[in-house]
């Protein structure tokens, strides 16, 4: 029995939610969406869109949609009321994980992505990890210059 949980366990990937409109900007179908977009921001999202492909065995994508292009594909479509897009807006900000996160305009996490790090556990170990080399350099240094402390 123990074994079968350690199984099922290993089986789980964790989800990441990600914005498909985000991660395919750089797409023909998406060049009307990617008109404001600043070209640095495309190029970091092609690595984006590379790492999510990468990592498409380790992770379960949501492949939602984040209120930018939630709001900007609901303005296209004919008859959209005020009313309409408000309660889409509404029911996005209040699901019960939240909006999806929009990065073309979170930095952060679009950096993350870029570098394969996709949970808040991943992002929190390799800052750890790089506080850790940043205090081994410096100790390094300070032996160096023959500092003691």
């Amino acid at each position: 029995m123990n074994d079968s949980l350690n199984l099922a366990s290993t089986l789980v990937k964790p989800e990441v939610r990600i914005c498909s409109w985000c991660q395919n900007i750089n797409k023909p179908q998406f060049a009307p969406y990617a008109v404001d977009v600043d070209q640095t921001v495309k190029d970091e999202m092609k690595e984006v869109d590379r790492q999510v492909r990468e990592h498409d065995k380790d992770f379960i994508f949501s492949h939602g949609i984040c209120l930018l292009h939630l709001v900007q594909m609901y303005k296209k479509l004919p008859k959209m009321t005020d009313e309409k897009l408000k309660l889409a807006i509404y029911q996005s900000k209040t699901q019960k994980s939240g909006p999806i996160p929009c990065l073309l305009t979170n930095e952060p996490l679009r950096h993350a992505y870029m570098r394969g790090l996709f949970t808040p556990e991943s992002i929190r170990q390799a800052a750890n990890m790089q506080q850790e080399a940043i205090t081994e350099f410096t100790e390094s240094l300070k032996k160096l210059a023959g500092i003691k402390a």
